[in-house]
C-alpha cells in the first residue's frame, strides 16, 4: 500500500504480503445534513453476549445488538464451545446449555479484545478456561494483568501455555481492589464472581462507564446480585445458578459522539436519535467550546456549525465521565484544522497516537509529547493516502478526510468493520461523497 504523501512506494515483497482489502475514497468538503439512528453499544454488547455463557437455563435473546465484525467472531466463538446463536438483524439469540467445551480456537480468539472476557465466564461456568492472548486494536500497551491478578485472588490457578490464557478451580470471594478503575477488569470480574455458593466478592476502584452498568443490568437480570454499579465499589453475591433473559443493550454513545463531531467538522448539521445525552456530557461540552452549537431534545441530539472554522481547546480524555479514550482519535482530527492551538492528553492509554502520522501525511502539525498530542490547527488539511490502524483512529481519518481538498483513500477498513455499524452508508446518506472498492 501507498504511504501517501510522502512519495514512498511499497516494495514488491510489501505488496505480496498485503491481502485483498476494502478501500474508501472520500471526497471532502461535502456539508453532512440529516438524521441518523444510533446502533446498540459495541462495548456493552461484546460482554454481554459473553455473559450469556453463565446461563445454564433457557435462551437468551439480546435486542439492539451493532451488526459489527466482532459480533461475527464472537458467534463463531460461541458454536466452537458447544453453544447454538442465531442472529437476525440486531437480534441475536443464545442458548448455551448446550455448552460442550472450554477451550477458544486460537485463530478466532486473537481477532477481538472482548475474547479476555471468555476466560472468566468459562472459569465461572465449568471451572476450566483455555483462551487464546486477546487480539483486536494496536493502540499501546494493553495489559491484562489487572484481569489474572484479580482472578488469582478468587482463588484460580491461572498460567500462560503456548500463546493461551489457561485456568482451573472453583472461584471463591475475595476482596479486590484494581490499581486503575479499567473497564475491562472491572466487567471481566464483575461476571466471573456471579456463581458460586454464598460466596461475596467486593471490587473496589471500580469503572463507572455506562457499559459497566449494562453489563450489570443484564446480569441481574439473569439473576445475579449485583450491588454498586456506577460507584467506585462492587459487591457481587454469588448465586449457585444463572437463568437466560431478554434484554436489549444501550445506545453506542461513541457512534453518536463520532456524528456529533460530523457535524462540526463538516460545517453541518446532523441529529442522532435514540441516544442517551447523559452518556455525552463530556463530548457535547467540548463542542460547543470548539464552537458547535449542541442542542438535546428527548433521546436526540442535534450538532451544528453555523462558525465555519473551529476553535482549538485542549482536551483530557480520562475514565467516565470525563471525556472517553475512544474519542480522543477523532477530537483530535477536528482540532487538526481548528484555529489555534489545542493540547490532547489521554489519561487512559498514554500512547493511543498511532493515528499522528496519518494525519501528518494530510497536512495536519501534531506532535506526540508524552501521554500526548500538541495539535497546531491549519488552515486545511490536504487529500492523501492513508491507513487506519485500529477502531478509533480509522473514524479519526474518515473524520479528517471529510473536511480535507480532494479525495483522501484511506485502507485499514477492517477495522472500521469492527466497531462501526453501517458507518460509511450513514454518512453517505447524510450526504457525504465516499465511494468503495476493493485491491
Amino acid at each position: 500500500m501507498g504511504n501517501g504523501g510522502d512519495g514512498v512506494t511499497p516494495t514488491v515483497l510489501e505488496e505480496m504480503a498485503r491481502p485483498t482489502e476494502r478501500v474508501l475514497s472520500v471526497q471532502g468538503g461535502r456539508r453532512l445534513h440529516g438524521e441518523v439512528g444510533i446502533s446498540g453499544s459495541k462495548n456493552a454488547s461484546l460482554p454481554i453476549f459473553v455473559a450469556t455463557l453463565l446461563a445454564e437455563q433457557g435462551q437468551t435473546r439480546l435486542l439492539g445488538v451493532p451488526q459489527i465484525s466482532d459480533v461475527e467472531v464472537l458467534c463463531d466463538i460461541f458454536r466452537g464451545l458447544g453453544a447454538k446463536v442465531s442472529w437476525r438483524g440486531d437480534v441475536i439469540d443464545i442458548d448455551t446449555t448446550t455448552l460442550t467445551n472450554h477451550n477458544v480456537e486460537q485463530e478466532l480468539g486473537q481477532k477481538l479484545r472482548a475474547s479476555t472476557y471468555l476466560f472468566g465466564a468459562l472459569l465461572a461456568r465449568t471451572g476450566q478456561a483455555k483462551v487464546p492472548y486477546p487480539g483486536g486494536d494496536r493502540i499501546g500497551s494493553r495489559p491484562i494483568d489487572f484481569h489474572i491478578a484479580g482472578l488469582r485472588a478468587m482463588g484460580a490457578e491461572v498460567y500462560t501455555e503456548g500463546g493461551f490464557l489457561v485456568g482451573s478451580g472453583r472461584l471463591q470471594e475475595a476482596s479486590i481492589y484494581l490499581e486503575r478503575p479499567s473497564v475491562g477488569a472491572t466487567i471481566h470480574l464483575m461476571m466471573a464472581a456471579t456463581l458460586g455458593r454464598d460466596t461475596v466478592t467486593t471490587i473496589a476502584n471500580c469503572a463507572m462507564e455506562p457499559e459497566v452498568i449494562d453489563v450489570a443490568r443484564f446480569l441481574s437480570a439473569m439473576g445475579a446480585k449485583i450491588y454498586g454499579a456506577g460507584t467506585k465499589t462492587l459487591k457481587i453475591m454469588a448465586v449457585k445458578r444463572l437463568h437466560a433473559a431478554t434484554y436489549e443493550v444501550i445506545p453506542d454513545r461513541l457512534e453518536a459522539g463520532t456524528f456529533l463531531m460530523a457535524a462540526g467538522q463538516t460545517n453541518g448539521r446532523i441529529a442522532v436519535s435514540g441516544v442517551i445525552p447523559e452518556h455525552l456530557t463530556a463530548v457535547i461540552a467540548k463542542l460547543r467550546q470548539m464552537g458547535v452549537t449542541v442542542d438535546i431534545f428527548g433521546d436526540a441530539i442535534e450538532a451544528r456549525n453555523e462558525g465555519g472554522m473551529l476553535r482549538a481547546t485542549d482536551v483530557m480524555a480520562e475514565e467516565y465521565p470525563g471525556f472517553p479514550t475512544d474519542l480522543q482519535p477523532c477530537i483530535a482530527a477536528l482540532l487538526a484544522s481548528a484555529r489555534g492551538d489545542s493540547l490532547v492528553t489521554d489519561l487512559v492509554w498514554a500512547d493511543r497516537f498511532q493515528y499522528v502520522d496519518e494525519l501528518l501525511r494530510m497536512g495536519g502539525q501534531i506532535k506526540v509529547a508524552g501521554s500526548g498530542v500538541r495539535i497546531q490547527g491549519v488552515p486545511r488539511l490536504t487529500a492523501a493516502e492513508v491507513c487506519a490502524n485500529d477502531i478509533r483512529g480509522g473514524a479519526a481519518l474518515v473524520l479528517a478526510a471529510l473536511r480535507a481538498e480532494g479525495t483522501t483513500r484511506i485502507y485499514g477498513m477492517h477495522h472500521l468493520d469492527r466497531g462501526y455499524a453501517g458507518l460509511i452508508e450513514k454518512l453517505v446518506e447524510l450526504g457525504a461523497d465516499i465511494e468503495e472498492d476493493v485491491v
